[in-house]
């Protein structure tokens, strides 16, 4: 399977837009993460996979409107993870048992209304974690546009 490098901003665009389509009239609590959150919110890194955070019924739920899409399911130290390909982009969706979904906001990327994780929230949680790495780029985002 043909796994980009890097991808571009349309190759998230259109897995995201086929994720919003499927979940219209579901309504399940979930957020982007990882890379993904920081491009859409402005941050150029690059980008090789969508992550999700969600939880079980979000998860189920995903797992049932995106079923032509599924690649394989899995469980990590967070919680269940399973793994689509959308629109040719893998996209990792984990039940999160750190949640924190209720701390999502909504921002647009180009006509889509995605639901991420405030940069600054993201930046504290990965400091507790130990990202170094997330920490130094927000770091670098902040000095520039803040």
């Amino acid at each position: 399977a043909h796994c980009p490098e890097k991808m571009e901003e349309q190759d998230v665009y259109q897995a995201m837009k086929l994720i919003l389509q499927r979940l219209e009239g579901k309504y399940i609590a979930w957020r982007i993460d990882g890379n993904v959150n920081f491009r859409v919110q402005g941050v150029d890194v690059p980008v090789r996979q969508v992550e999700v955070r969600t939880n079980s019924e979000g998860l189920r739920v995903l797992k049932t409107v995106l079923r032509e899409f599924f690649v394989e399911e899995g469980t990590v130290d967070s919680g269940t993870r399973a793994t689509f390909r959308c629109a040719g982009v893998p996209v990792v969706v984990t039940d999160d048992k750190l949640r924190l979904l209720h701390r999502a906001k909504v921002v647009k990327f180009l006509d889509l209304a995605l639901p991420v994780y405030p940069l600054r929230e993201a930046k504290a949680l990965y400091e507790i974690q130990g990202e170094d790495e997330k920490v130094a780029v927000l770091n670098g985002y902040f000095s520039m546009y803040q």
